[in-house]
This record gives structure tokens, sequence and C-alpha cells, in this order.
């Protein structure tokens, strides 16, 4: 038997990009080849569904900063992200958000996402970790 972790997986981008005088959408997440089907169409669907929120949320401020005459500099939505660690069966990816919606600054966020690329599961930060040492367990 082959070991999970000897999987050959293929990390791509998947990149969306709409620029207008009042909006900027630049979106990057990851398309993820060589998984199992039903491993890699949860995780496909995560990774495109968390980005609607953020969008949602741009094309409402842009829509309320034009009725409200408050634009001056167009909203903006920046995802983006990173493979932090992508060996012995885990994926791990950083996703690094950025919302501007008018006024002094934008807000960025930093999101972690961890999953078995075998069965799929996702881990929170705290799975991840003996109890108690604060060290990684051995896989």
């Amino acid at each position: 038997m082959i070991p999970t972790w000897s999987l050959s997986l293929v990390i791509g981008t998947v990149r969306e990009r709409q620029e207008t005088s009042t909006l900027q959408i630049h979106i990057q997440y990851p398309k993820i080849v060589g998984l199992d089907p039903t491993v890699q169409g949860p995780m496909d669907a995560f990774f495109l569904n968390r980005t609607s929120p953020a969008v949602e949320e741009g094309c409402a401020s842009e829509k309320t900063n034009i009725e409200t005459e408050e634009l001056r500099w167009p909203t903006q939505v920046i995802l983006n992200y990173r493979v932090a660690y992508n060996q012995k069966g885990l994926l791990s990816i950083i996703f690094d958000d950025y919302l501007y919606t008018g006024g002094a600054h934008g807000i960025t966020g930093r999101h972690g996402y961890t999953a078995d690329i075998k069965t799929g599961v996702s881990y929170a930060l705290k799975d991840l970790f003996v109890p108690g040492t604060g060290l990684l367990p051995l896989r």
C-alpha cells in the first residue's frame, strides 16, 4: 500500500480579477489536483466558498459608497494564499484577506486551513499539538 503522504499533488492557483473605477477585486485561491474525488470536491468547494462573504461585503460597500457619494477611493477586496506545509499527509494553507471599504485604512485578516489529504478531515490548530506540551505530534 502506498502511504498517503506520497500522493502526488499539484497545487495550482485560481485567479479572479475585476476592476472598475469604484471596485477592485483580486482573488487567488488554491486548486488542488491529485486527491481522491470525495476529498477534492469538498476541499474545492471550501476554497471557493470562503471568497464569497468578502466579495459580497465589498460589493455592498461599493454600492453604499456610490449612493452616499462617499467614494474617494475604490473599494478593494484582495484575497490571497500560500501553502505553509505540505508533508506527511497534511496540507496547511494560510489565507490572507484584505478589505478596504472606505475610511482611514482597510481590514486585514489571516486564516489557516489544515487538512489530511487522504480523508479531507480539517483540523483546528489545537488539534495539531500534544496537549500540555506545545509540541506537534508525530504522524
